[in-house]
């Protein structure tokens, strides 16, 4: 298994100032979980999806949903 770059302040900003719930937050949370120290991540679609335990459809609407909402 390849090396995954988690950065623990990322997902703590994610826990402390998001104000995102449900499948949201997870996707978040996900996020947060592959990013590097400066808070980059370059996940895969699918590889979220994974995570999220949902089909990669769902993912791409959540994404959507994430990007509007800044």
């Amino acid at each position: 298994m390849g090396e995954i770059a988690m950065s623990i302040s990322t997902i703590a900003l994610v826990w402390k100032d998001s104000t995102h719930a449900g499948t949201e937050l997870v996707m978040l949370l996900a996020l947060a979980d592959f990013a590097d120290d400066e808070g980059y991540a370059f996940p895969s679609v699918a590889t979220l999806a994974r995570k999220c335990r949902m089909g990669p459809r769902n993912a791409h609407y959540i994404l959507r949903a994430l990007e509007k909402s800044g």
